[in-house]
């Protein structure tokens, strides 16, 4: 819908939603055609909110399990928890920037605070500038899609 997406899996979360509009949206959907959605590894897109980005989840990618590579199938999901910034798994949408921008504002009023401890405000300010990194090369490159 006009959302401009950017990062490494920008191209295969594009795809991976135009794919699930053509063949399932809007479907009712037979016990065998669910598991057809769930088993396609070009619809394993998870939306990881807290680290303000989309996973288009391949395991050969994942640098959030460093065993990535002695599992197989498709039961594995991606670590959200160990989300790394330099995964070729990463897509960033204009919703996640719009996160991004969000969790950026409620950090500088963090660290504006007079009862944030120092050793705080330094963390947060370490936040800030990762993610206004991630807003300002987003804004450079995104693609409309």
């Amino acid at each position: 819908n006009g959302e401009r997406v950017t990062g490494p899996a920008a191209k295969r979360y594009t795809e991976g939603i135009q794919l699930y509009n053509n063949k399932f949206s809007g479907r009712y959907l037979t016990n065998r055609q669910a598991a057809a959605l769930r088993s396609n590894p070009k619809l394993r897109i998870y939306d990881n909110e807290d680290q303000c980005v989309t996973c288009c989840y391949d395991q050969a990618k994942a640098l959030c399990h460093p065993d990535r590579r002695a599992a197989n199938g498709i039961e594995q999901t991606p670590d959200v928890t160990n989300c790394k910034p330099n995964c070729g798994n990463i897509a960033r949408t204009d919703t996640n920037i719009a996160r991004a921008e969000t969790a950026v504002s409620l950090h500088r009023s963090e660290i504006d605070d007079p009862a944030t401890p120092l050793p705080m405000r330094a963390r947060l300010e370490q936040r800030v500038t990762a993610l206004q990194s991630i807003i300002d090369q987003h804004r450079c490159t995104g693609v409309n899609e």
